[in-house]
């Protein structure tokens, strides 16, 4: 039987949102193993209704990670049981080349038209972030070296290998993932912007 994850997603008109095919993901039983990694940042739970407004960037962009993280941990799961869940392996590994190409994209509009706004008060968007997003790149990279050597001779997939090349990055990724968020929070925008500037100085 499958459940509904915690944080359906919707499409956007905005380019931002635009940027990823958005589906609503349904995780199976043996996935309630990862409930920890796919809980949204404890910043974003039980948010009052006046405190909306403040939290307004970080719920848009949780709405991204929360894809993220569900999207890693079906591709994990379905390491030795593709087949259960109807697909090939060339499909199977389709979903993680296509993970990545999301994330890399993700990225790439966070750093140009995103994180330049952000960065003129909040130091984090001008450096952590940015080295977080290079520390992850790395993990990612070996992945897909591993993945498109399987795309050319699935005799070379291994489920164990496969796990252990997403271990590589899990930590930087489901951190940065919470890290960001957090950045984003009511809490920490109070600190550098007015309720108004958040609803008016961001085009998103």
């Amino acid at each position: 039987q499958n459940y509904e994850p915690r944080h359906a997603l919707s499409a956007h008109s905005h380019p931002f949102f635009c940027s990823l095919p958005f589906i609503t993901l349904k995780m199976s039983i043996s996935e309630m193993e990862f409930k920890e990694f796919l809980m949204p940042p404890k910043c974003l739970r039980d948010i009052k209704p006046e405190e909306k407004s403040w939290n307004r960037l970080a719920l848009m962009m949780e709405r991204f990670h929360s894809h993220f993280r569900h999207s890693y941990v079906r591709i994990y799961v379905n390491a030795d049981r593709y087949v259960e869940d109807g697909m090939t392996l060339k499909e199977y590994l389709n979903t993680a080349r296509e993970l990545v190409d999301y994330l890399h994209m993700h990225h790439s509009i966070e750093e140009h038209s995103f994180f330049p706004i952000l960065a003129k008060r909040m130091p984090k968007f001008g450096k952590e972030h940015l080295e977080q997003h290079e520390l992850m790149g790395v993990g990612l990279d070996k992945w897909m070296e591993y993945v498109a050597s399987c795309r050319k001779d699935e005799k070379l997939y291994n489920p164990t290998e496969m796990r252990n090349k997403m271990e590589g990055f899990k930590n930087e990724l489901f951190s940065h993932l919470d890290d960001e968020v957090l950045s984003l929070s009511g809490d920490s925008m109070k600190l550098y912007w007015t309720e108004k500037e958040i609803r008016t100085e961001f085009p998103f």
